[in-house]
């Protein structure tokens, strides 16, 4: 079966899943408060910086995951992220995969876990494949990283961001964020020694404290929890 169709429309590609439509911006993020700007890898080199990129830190931390450094079918269809150094380098990047037919890119993992919110009709998307690899604000960068998820899925209409990550970030995911654990343990550490959970972020119930900390103070929608 074919997993994803896409459709040419006024420059942008625009993906039609399950009841799902991602739309692609090319404006990119200029907010002055975390930079670099996060861009879209929209040129087939700014894609093999990507693969690279992945490669090398995958094949450190994940050694299990050997295929990471290959040209990922799961990419054909996502909003693929990237920052660039000022030599016009990847220096960071992410990904956000809208559910289909064929699931998302963790289906193995996550697919039992998502049933009962696949059966309301919720819209999903898998936000994964997140490296940072140099840059002078880290810690700044990767809250601008899950803004940006956070405005994206607002905008387009996503009910819930899915994460398959290191246990350990309960604490982040759970009390910043908003999202429940669906599943502690998987049962695969990808080679890392480490636990991976599922996380389900309800993006219509995002904590109040992730504005803040995501940088997004004026973004805060009535549907947020308190």
């Amino acid at each position: 079966s074919i997993r994803r169709q896409f459709y040419a429309h006024d420059g942008y590609r625009t993906h039609a899943a399950r009841n799902n439509t991602m739309t692609k911006s090319t404006k990119p993020d200029s907010s002055p408060a975390s930079p670099p700007a996060i861009l879209q890898a929209q040129s087939p080199a700014l894609y093999r910086q990507v693969i690279g990129l992945r490669g090398r830190h995958y094949g450190a931390l994940f050694p299990s995951i050997r295929d990471a450094g290959a040209a990922d079918p799961n990419d054909f269809g996502a909003l693929v992220w990237v920052t660039l150094d000022q030599q016009g380098h990847v220096n960071s990047t992410a990904r956000l995969v809208a559910d289909g037919d064929a699931g998302l890119p963790s289906e193995a993992y996550v697919g039992p876990w998502l049933a009962p919110l696949r059966d309301q009709g919720l819209r999903i998307v898998e936000f994964g494949r997140f490296i940072i690899d140099s840059t002078d604000q880290p810690t700044q960068l990767s809250r601008r990283y899950y803004g940006h998820v956070w405005a994206e899925a607002y905008r387009t209409g996503i009910d819930t961001v899915v994460m398959v990550a290191r246990q350990s970030k309960v604490t982040l995911y759970g009390h910043c964020f908003g999202a429940q654990q669906l599943c502690a343990d998987i049962g695969e550490d990808f080679g890392s020694g480490s636990a991976f959970s599922i996380f389900a972020w309800n993006i219509h119930n995002t904590a109040s404290t992730f504005f803040s900390w995501a940088g997004l103070a004026g973004s805060q929608s009535t549907e947020t929890t308190s």
